[in-house]
């Protein structure tokens, strides 16, 4: 299955993507093929190289 992921509230990539995401696909155990990730929140620093969460 594929999947494209919304983050649209306040601190959802944060939370959702640096605690339930990215360890699940780090891990390869995430369980579909991501396909896309979509980000409407203020907080898309965490994307940057070398950052912990991202």
């Amino acid at each position: 299955m594929k999947v494209a992921y919304v983050f649209a509230t306040n601190m959802a990539s944060t939370f959702k993507l640096a605690t339930m995401i990215l360890p699940q696909l780090e891990q390869g155990i995430h369980g579909v093929e991501v396909v896309g990730m979509m980000f409407f929140d203020d907080n898309i620093f965490c994307l940057r190289t070398g950052d912990p969460i991202g």
